[in-house]
């Protein structure tokens, strides 16, 4: 079946059943966003073409069927998703789908897939219109090497469980907190978990009585069904600061996976991994963002010389308030001499809607 005809299909059942008719009857809100990506590299000789990407096109409904109740999903294209019988490139999958039910700003109950709130970024990991740069700093958010040689993000990036979150004043003082247990990661994540444990994560969000500043820490911890069942936890520290038209922001990762023994079996012995990195960007008449990042990964830090540092330099450009152009030049080092360095350009346009 063509991807148009099923789609077609999905919306006819949705608002032409008795289920649509209600859902019709509620609240619903349509938003979304779009982005499309150029870059070129001298990594090698493939990476030297010009290369053009509709890296996201997300769609997001948001049903607030009573004040306390409201079901949110987001659907999600991703480069250039095309199916056919006789070809088939890039992926369209649910990226969240759950229920909210508000008992009071103190405690929100969501149940469903959703995105971890890891680090300042996770909610909003693909949302490219939301941030400063075209991609988000690889050492918080991109795919490594675990402890069994796996490669991924030592976090999960989607989660399907159960999530209490709220907010609480103290004086002038304001807390945030998540709490959340999931399924692990595993082959079928958001369907079953594959091993007797379950996913733990927390985040805790402080707002002192200071203009625009935040100070968050993260924890995740899962037996990776992935990684052979072992067990893999992710600490993050993080600092957003706005001071005028000049933003901070920094996070910093302390990662630790359980290795293997000959037979595959966990061992109890523990890779530790350390992320971080720093940026700064300044506003020139709400439009003009210049930035630069410094974005350091360590995969062992027991090993010496075992780093990889990106810095980039880069312009945001916003067209209207939901129209942003990005460039930017990635340079990557490697403390490794048997690694070899290279130089990343990547242009973006991205559109909220």
């Amino acid at each position: 079946m063509q991807s148009g005809k099923f789609w077609f299909l999905i919306l006819l059942l949705i608002f032409g059943s008795p289920a649509g008719a209600l859902a019709q009857n509620s609240k619903m809100k349509i938003s979304g966003f779009f982005d499309l990506e150029a870059e070129v590299s001298n990594r090698d000789a493939a990476s030297r073409n010009w290369t053009f990407d509709q890296h996201h096109l997300n769609l997001i409904f948001n049903f607030r069927l009573q004040e306390k109740i409201r079901l949110f999903s987001e659907l999600e294209w991703e480069h250039g998703a095309f199916l056919k019988a006789t070809e088939m490139y890039g992926t369209i999958y649910l990226a969240r789908a759950f229920f909210e039910y508000k008992f009071s700003d103190l405690l929100l109950i969501r149940a469903g897939k959703f995105l971890p709130p890891f680090g300042i970024y996770n909610e909003r990991h693909d949302a490219t219109p939301t941030f400063i740069s075209t991609v988000l700093p690889f050492s918080i958010y991109g795919d490594h090497l675990n402890s069994v040689d796996k490669k991924g993000r030592l976090f999960s990036k989607f989660a399907t469980g159960v999530w209490a979150l709220g907010s609480l004043f103290v004086d002038t003082w304001q807390l945030k907190y998540n709490i959340y247990i999931s399924n692990g990661r595993g082959p079928k994540p958001a369907e079953r978990d594959n091993n007797p444990n379950k996913a733990l994560g927390m985040r805790f969000v402080v707002v002192p009585p200071v203009d625009f500043l935040q100070i968050g820490a993260s924890y995740y911890a899962d037996r990776d069904g992935n990684s052979y069942d072992t067990r893999q936890v992710a600490i993050g520290l993080d600092l957003n600061w706005i001071w005028g038209n000049f933003e901070l922001q920094s996070e910093m990762l302390l990662a630790k996976g359980e290795r293997v023994d000959a037979e595959n079996r966990p061992n109890g012995v523990f890779l530790h991994s350390r992320g971080y990195y720093m940026q700064g960007s300044y506003t020139l008449r709400d439009r003009w963002t210049p930035f630069m990042r410094l974005d350091v990964f360590d995969r062992d830090t027991r090993i010496r010389r075992n780093e990889e540092k990106h810095t980039i330099i880069g312009l945001n450009i916003a067209i209207s308030y939901n129209v942003y152009t990005k460039a930017e030049v990635h340079f990557i080092d490697y403390v490794n001499p048997n690694q070899k360095d290279y130089e990343l350009f990547i242009a973006s346009v991205a559109v909220a809607f």
